[in-house]
């Protein structure tokens, strides 16, 4: 539906219904359509010359009216409205179930200034083309070989257009074929108030000055073909705008997507966008600045090419892929929450695209040539805590189950040699042993690490062996699990147990280690059978007096051990104690998963809501599930793990999301009132791979095709 000011004689065929900005009738005519046409979620752009009446007060009636959630992306907040500005933000953002801010700045307003939940506001960035180099060779080619400055939008004083115009006399004296491109029409409504004022005061500009041979003002609307190759053929890409508090610039965003270099203002936007050296920011009205940035630059065509391969790199999550995949989510979240509170009977559960791809950058930038760091401050790795065989095998195991769907990204295959080489070294032959901690400078911090570790290694090791294509790492991965697994059959501690019967399970699919890999597995199944035997009550189905963390690998290791040594009573003591614990971390109503928190649970705690929730909780009864999926039981585990995973997307009872889709972050937490900003190795990990059995059983669900656990 658009909003219509009279200045577009017609639109597209995807456009239903024009709204005129000052006709309260028209709002109200459009949300009787909207709750009549099955419409699942409305989504506004808002900015308050947009709308009709007071400050835009009119988008209200639309807004108080419509039966659906709302979407709110906001394009300007101001840190001091007026109070007529903030009573029209304030209703706006109460009627509105998610926000989506495209700066963080932005963010920062809102808590501060309206005091809207953080949990409520989503970040996405501004969208962007995905501009392929070289798209403007001939325009290019048509202009002067000098330093070719652009600035493109709508025209209006506020722009500061004229002091780019101020710059090129010092330009040209140094380059006396520099050209100015100004491209666009002037802003409709200032056109119909001023006309073409503010136009020909620029072009009087670069008569006074001397520099009219060297402008060029391109006075129309532009498609986004032409527009891309004029941006791709400029060597500088200039926004001198003038309003420090400026949030969000689109013409900025689109830049990003080319190799020019950036010139900017430093309004809040530009701040943001050109920070860590990714453009040169110059001081409000002043020319000769942008002058110098010019002439310090141009000589240098190696360094602006190095920037410009950092900016373009950057600019990858915001292309309109993402961007898209991003609004996708953020509307079924809406729908989700909006239908936990409005309908009160059982829904389906939470539906999470799954097509996109995940990006690698966050694990690339956790790793170096010795294996995965554990921790990072926020997105910044801790060099300082060093390295554990834990997060090292659970990179392993992503990789593995990455070339078992057929897609190890080049840029992990060097990285899965590295994790293999960590695992092996870590490999004490005199203790018969794992070590566990290393510092950064490549020192073990102790002889042997504790019977979690041992396993998750021997799990990781299983795995290389059933699924990697290296012939070589297949081989080393066979050795070091058949010298490994002698050892579990020591080890006591349940989810040790579980691990390594998941590794086993693996392993079973290798000649050389399917013996090792059998009797582990009847050693250690019974070893779990026998504990569920004497602590298990009918009140009480677990093998421990609480829950405490990745509870649903034991009897997701049950399932497996049962299915691969035949002992159909350990599967379907699996399949029942994980229909339990699943039907007491899922909520009946809104299918939110609450998994149980770091504390444990006892009887009187599950069930309950608890918080500092761990990813590898969500991660373990997804893949748990699948595993009952693959063994037989369908629809009610596939739902259950579509929740868990759902989870790291919003579904979650913050409503926030635990997953950074544009670095592949994970974030380490959920507390009572945020979430936890670090983004360590193991919640990355957790998500990474939880997404990977997602979507390659969401893949072949209808296709006759092993899954990945089966």
């Amino acid at each position: 539906m658009a909003m219509d000011d009279g200045t577009v004689p017609r639109y597209g065929k995807d456009v239903s219904r024009r709204i005129a900005a000052n006709n309260l009738s028209d709002y109200r005519s459009a949300a009787e359509a909207i709750n009549t046409d099955g419409t699942d979620v409305m989504l506004i752009q808002h900015e308050y010359g947009i709308f009709g009446g007071p400050d835009g007060a009119l988008v209200l009636e639309l807004a108080r009216r419509v039966n659906i959630p709302i979407v709110t992306t906001l394009h300007t907040v101001l840190d001091d409205p007026s109070p007529a500005q903030r009573l029209v933000m304030d209703e706006l953002l109460q009627l509105s179930q998610r926000v989506v801010v495209m700066s963080h700045s932005a963010k920062r307003i809102l808590l501060r200034v309206h005091g809207i939940h953080a949990s409520r506001i989503d970040f996405i960035p501004h969208g962007i083309p995905d501009i392929a180099p070289g798209i403007g060779a001939s325009i290019r080619a048509s202009l002067p070989s000098g330093p070719i400055l652009l600035t493109f939008g709508l025209l209006s004083p506020s722009k500061g257009i004229q002091h780019v115009i101020e710059a090129m006399p010092r330009i040209v004296a140094t380059y006396p074929d520099a050209r100015y491109i100004v491209l666009g029409a002037t802003h409709p409504h200032v056109r119909a108030s001023e006309g073409e004022q503010y136009r020909n005061q620029l072009q009087r500009l670069s008569n006074e000055l001397g520099v009219t041979g060297h402008m060029q003002f391109i006075d129309r609307f532009v498609d986004l073909a032409e527009l891309t190759q004029y941006l791709d053929a400029a060597d500088y890409y200039v926004t001198p705008y003038l309003n420090p508090r400026q949030i969000t610039s689109g013409t900025l965003a689109y830049s990003m997507a080319t190799s020019a270099s950036l010139i900017s203002t430093p309004y809040e936007y530009a701040k943001e966008l050109l920070s860590d050296g990714r453009g040169a920011l110059v001081p409000f009205g002043n020319g000769d600045a942008i002058a110098e940035a010019v002439l310090a630059s141009f000589p240098n065509p190696a360094a602006r090419r190095a920037t410009s391969d950092r900016v373009r790199a950057f600019a990858r999550g915001m292309t309109w892929a993402r961007v898209g995949m991003l609004y996708g989510m953020t509307s079924a979240s809406a729908v989700r929450e909006a239908r936990v509170h409005l309908v009160p009977a059982t829904i389906t559960p939470p539906v999470v695209h799954m097509a996109q791809g995940p990006s690698w950058a966050h694990l690339h930038a956790m790793c170096d040539d010795t294996g995965i760091f554990q921790h990072a401050e926020h997105n910044i790795v801790r060099r300082e805590d060093g390295y554990c065989i834990d997060d090292n095998a659970r990179a392993l195991l992503l990789s593995a189950y990455l070339e078992s769907a057929g897609e190890l990204p080049s840029e992990l295959n060097r990285h899965q040699s590295n994790w293999l080489a960590f695992v092996r070294h870590a490999y004490h032959p005199g203790r018969q042993r794992f070590r566990n901690f290393m510092s950064y400078s490549r020192e073990w911090l102790e002889s042997e690490g504790s019977e979690d570790s041992q396993a998750r290694a021997v799990w990781a090791l299983g795995e290389m062996v059933r699924r990697t294509r290296h012939p070589t790492r297949r081989a080393v991965a066979a050795d070091l699990f058949m010298v490994a697994a002698g050892s579990m059959h020591e080890c006591s501690s349940p989810r040790a147990q579980a691990y390594a019967i998941l590794g086993a399970g693996a392993a079973m699919y290798s000649s050389k280690t399917a013996g090792p890999a059998r009797r582990l597995l009847q050693h250690l199944g019974h070893g779990l059978a026998t504990r569920f035997d004497r602590c298990a009550t009918e009140a009480w189905p677990w093998l421990e007096p609480r829950l405490a963390y990745a509870n649903a690998r034991i009897p997701q290791a049950l399932i497996i051990a049962g299915a691969s040594v035949g002992r159909p009573e350990w599967v379907r003591r699996g399949v029942e104690t994980l229909t339990w614990l699943m039907q007491g971390q899922v909520e009946p109503i809104s299918h939110r998963f609450h998994p149980v928190g770091a504390a444990g649970a006892g009887p009187d705690e599950f069930g309950s809501l608890q918080f500092d929730q761990q990813p590898i909780e969500a991660w373990a009864c997804a893949s748990a599930c699948l595993t009952a999926m693959d063994h037989g039981e369908h629809s009610q585990f596939f739902t259950w793990a579509e929740c868990a995973y759902a989870w790291f997307h919003g579904g979650n009872a913050l409503g926030i999301s635990m997953s950074n889709p544009l670095t592949g972050g994970g974030y380490d937490g959920l507390h009572v009132d945020r979430r936890n900003e670090n983004q360590g190795a193991e919640s990355t990990l957790a998500w990474l791979t939880c997404h990977i059995e997602m979507q390659w059983q969401s893949r072949l669900k209808d296709q006759a095709i092993p899954s990945l656990r089966a």
